[in-house]
């Protein structure tokens, strides 16, 4: 958030901006989230700063955040009850409605952050189907900042923990906050690989990566990977499938060149690949991610995901 050389900052500003100074610009997220019109949002360069999110003259809200407990998505989903997660979720989603653009005459395909959608099981285009989800948007203290900004914590018996080498047992629970957690909002250290998988194990006894093992084999490659496989193993079947009926995946907007005669089938299930195409989404909402994809895959093929384990409605 406060790197003053990220392309996050100085690309998408300026005055042509003004639907994407919202979450890009420090001054053109405090306009939006103060009621100020898109026309007359601030669009100049400025990073995250402490007083973008936190309000140095309004103690309304708990920690004085700008926004807190309730957000609606772009899909219309009111969250509430989300506390502190509700700043989060105003900028890392989709960016899209589902329907609006799959059954519209111009599809927008969705943002590069998902996770808002992900947390609560919804933003996918679903043909009207009510899919699996994970609870982690339920079970989550705090959803977002709860593993986010969770106290890093190193394993039993790792190098600086209780058993190890090096810090003290005080010191290697505090951890680091300027590598992962706090306001880093980092679950994994850009210094040495550290994954803060601490918050996990309040509910997967004794894991110590989040590259968890499935409970199957979702892309049917006959074998059970990873989360983060078994999603990328879909991924690649599903791009398989677009590319063979015209589609053509791009490496930056507008995502995908679709063909003139594309049907809401071939739509939704290029809306999909990109909504799933979150770096996280194995981690946010791993069945509703596979069920999505595997029901797109289905709609554009004709047949479900070959040998694989499904996750129906």
């Amino acid at each position: 958030h406060a790197d003053k050389n990220a392309q996050a900052f100085w690309y998408p500003i300026g005055e042509n901006r003004a639907a994407c100074v919202a979450c890009h610009s420090g001054v053109g997220y405090i306009d939006a989230v103060s009621g100020v019109s898109m026309e007359e949002r601030r669009t100049d360069y400025q990073i995250i700063t402490c007083a973008v999110c936190h309000d140095p003259h309004d103690a309304e809200n708990p920690e004085q955040l700008r926004v807190f407990d309730s957000v609606v998505l772009p899909d219309g989903t009111d969250v509430t009850g989300a506390g502190a997660a509700a700043t989060c979720m105003t900028c890392h989603n989709a960016r899209t409605d589902p329907v609006a653009s799959v059954e519209g005459e111009n599809l927008s395909l969705p943002h590069y952050s998902t996770a808002a959608e992900l947390m609560n099981g919804v933003g996918g285009y679903t043909w009207g189907e009510d899919l699996p989800s994970s609870l982690h948007g339920r079970i989550v203290e705090n959803t977002c900042i709860g593993c986010h900004m969770a106290t890093f914590e190193e394993l039993p018996g790792s190098e600086g923990a209780e058993g190890g080498e090096g810090e003290s047992e005080g010191e290697a629970m505090m951890g680091d906050f300027s590598t992962v957690g706090g306001h880093t909002f980092a679950m994994v250290s850009p210094v040495d690989g550290s994954e803060n998988v601490a918050v996990c194990q309040d509910c997967h006894d004794d894991v110590e990566s989040f590259a968890f093992e499935a409970q199957g084999d979702y892309d049917g490659d006959g074998a059970v990977e990873t989360n983060q496989d078994e999603v990328a193993g879909l991924l690649e079947l599903l791009q398989t499938a677009l590319t063979d009926n015209g589609v053509e995946v791009l490496d930056h907007h507008p995502y995908m060149a679709m063909p003139e005669d594309a049907n809401t089938d071939l739509k939704g299930a290029a809306y999909n690949f990109k909504f799933a195409r979150d770096d996280a989404a194995a981690s946010h909402n791993l069945q509703y991610t596979v069920a999505l994809l595997q029901l797109s895959y289905e709609k554009v093929t004709g047949e479900v995901v070959p040998n694989a384990e499904l996750l129906t409605p």
